[in-house]
C-alpha cells in the first residue's frame, strides 16, 4: 500500500539531525504590533484559512476565522465592544455572501457602525485588469493576490495596522489612541495609495 517496507526503514535508521538554524524569535517582536490587534479573516477554503493562518502567526500574529460573507459581519457585529476588530482579510469569491457584497454591507454599518471604516483588504485569486477597481467600488481599502506571499502579507498589515512616522510623532505622548481610530483615519476607499 502506501506505507512501503523501504519508507519504514528509512525512519528507523539513525539519521543525523537536520542542522537548521534556531528560530529568530525576536525577528518579528521587532515589528511591534499594537497589543490590541485583532484580525478577521475570511476564506471559503479551509486550506487557504490554514495556510494564511501559520503565516500570521510566524508574524506573531493571529485571526479569527470565517467561511464567508455572512459568518463574517455575524462576526464582527458579535465583538465585544472593549475588544473590536483592528482589519478584515476578505476573500472576494466565496459561497452564501461573497466578499464584494460583505464589505458593502460592512461599509452600510450592517455589522455596526463602529466597523464603517475598518480596514478591508481583498484576497483575490483573480489577478485581471479591473479586479483592483471592483474592490475599491466594494469599499475594500487594498487589495492582495493570491497566493498570498508572506513578505506582502507583512507590509500590508503594517501598512494599515502600524501607526506612520507623522502619526507617531503627534501620538508620542499619547496611549489612548485605539487602532480603529488611526485606521478610520487611514481609510478611503477611492484613495490612489494602493499597490
Amino acid at each position: 500500500p502506501l506505507v512501503t517496507s523501504y519508507y519504514l526503514q528509512s525512519l528507523q535508521q539513525d539519521q543525523k539531525p537536520l542542522d537548521l538554524p534556531p528560530l529568530d524569535s525576536n525577528q518579528n517582536a521587532a515589528i511591534g504590533w499594537p497589543d490590541n490587534v485583532r484580525l478577521l479573516m475570511v476564506d471559503d477554503n479551509p486550506i487557504n484559512l490554514e495556510v494564511a493562518q501559520g503565516m500570521l502567526e510566524d508574524m506573531g500574529l493571529s485571526a479569527s476565522m470565517a467561511a464567508d460573507g455572512k459568518e463574517a459581519l455575524h462576526a464582527l457585529a458579535a465583538a465585544p465592544a472593549d475588544i473590536p476588530y483592528s482589519l478584515v482579510l476578505l476573500d472576494c469569491q466565496m459561497p452564501e455572501m461573497n466578499g464584494y457584497e460583505a464589505s458593502k454591507n460592512i461599509r452600510a454599518g450592517v455589522a455596526g457602525k463602529r466597523y464603517q471604516q475598518l480596514p478591508i483588504v481583498a484576497m483575490t485569486a483573480n489577478a485581471m485588469l479591473g479586479d483592483k477597481e471592483q474592490c475599491l467600488a466594494a469599499g475594500m481599502s487594498d487589495y492582495l493576490s493570491k497566493p498570498i506571499d508572506p513578505d506582502t502579507l507583512k507590509n500590508m498589515l503594517s501598512k494599515w495596522l502600524l501607526p506612520s512616522a507623522e502619526e507617531k510623532n503627534q501620538n508620542q505622548d499619547t496611549s489612548s489612541d485605539s487602532i480603529s481610530d488611526r485606521a478610520s483615519e487611514k481609510t478611503d476607499p477611492h484613495s490612489s495609495g494602493m499597490g
